[in-house]
């Protein structure tokens, strides 16, 4: 026979376990809906620039994570200079997005008093390549290259 102690233990364990499946389908739902709103309200753009170099040179701005330099079939080289006052693990990447740069290199500068992998310059010099470049302990790093 079930003892007034075991009744109520009952009742409060169905009562906790009900209020947490309430509890976990509430936030399952808000985190569903601000996903929703997150995904509606913010674009790419938004969150990481993406920018256009098309003329002989193009200094990287503080939010530009992706520079596309646009090389032509006309002769003439293209400069990229990368940020000089980069924060740690400050990511940019370049992209020949012209196709040309077997034959009009793009260089890239670090800055003054900065190296790529130790290099003054780095030059991208093969149509479509593009190169990830990460700023840690003042200089510049390769990550990929493609």
């Amino acid at each position: 026979m079930a003892t007034n102690a075991d009744t109520l233990g009952k009742e409060i364990s169905a009562t906790l376990n009900k209020n947490v499946r309430s509890a976990k389908s509430f936030w399952t739902r808000v985190s569903e809906v601000l996903l929703d709103h997150l995904t509606d309200t913010l674009n790419l753009s938004e969150l990481i620039d993406v920018v256009d170099a098309t003329g002989a040179s193009y200094t990287a701005k503080d939010r530009d994570a992706i520079i596309l330099v646009y090389t032509v079939s006309s002769p003439g080289s293209r400069t990229v200079l990368l940020p000089t006052n980069p924060a740690h693990g400050r990511m940019i990447t370049v992209k020949d997005a012209g196709g040309y740069a077997a034959t009009q290199n793009i260089t890239v500068n670090p800055g003054t008093g900065k190296t790529i992998d130790g290099d003054l310059l780095d030059t991208l010099d093969a149509a479509w390549v593009s190169t990830a470049y990460v700023f840690s302990s003042g200089e510049w790093f390769k990550i990929s290259g493609v």
